[in-house]
């Protein structure tokens, strides 16, 4: 099931129909953007270099945004978060308890990591467990819980599962 890369087989195809998905899930999230960040750091299945930087640059092109790629914080080092403050009541003893998050005005990130709820499970076939989330701030999210993906004997990843979905 490996190429001579060491990934799997149409592993690219598997994860940009999964970001596109979720790109149409909640599109109030997409309104507005110019920037989408993608994190395939973590997806499982061993993406070469090579074949994240097409995976961002389809998914790119496809929604007509332009795409940056790294970390929640590689991204918020380089400066592409804003800081927001949400004030709380103050407490009867007077401390401020204001909160301090990031958002992303103009983008959203889109992340797929491994989901370890099956750690130890056996299957007859190669099966690859993740999630897909999209993050505009802690108050805009939406996320594909527990996708799993089943490699047939004959042929490429063709379609996964999702078990929950989650919104904030």
């Amino acid at each position: 099931e490996k190429n001579p890369g060491g990934s799997c087989y149409d592993l690219c195809g598997l994860y940009l129909q999964a970001l596109d998905d979720l790109w149409n899930k909640d599109p109030a999230l997409n309104e507005g953007i110019s920037l989408a960040g993608l994190d395939l750091s973590q997806a499982p299945g061993g993406l070469l270099e090579s074949e994240r930087s097409a995976l961002a640059w389809r998914f790119g092109e496809t929604h007509g945004v332009e795409t940056v790629t790294g970390t929640f914080e590689e991204l918020a080092d380089q400066g592409y978060f804003e800081a927001s403050a949400v004030s709380t009541p103050a407490p009867e003893n007077g401390e401020d308890f204001s909160r301090f998050w990031y958002q992303w005005p103009d983008g959203c990130l889109f992340s797929i990591t491994p989901n370890s709820n099956h750690e130890g499970e056996t299957h007859s076939l190669p099966t690859l467990f993740f999630d897909v989330e999209k993050w505009k701030s802690p108050l805009a999210a939406y996320v594909l819980y527990d996708c799993s993906a089943v490699w047939p004997e004959l042929g490429t990843w063709s379609g996964y599962q999702v078990d929950s979905e989650m919104i904030s």
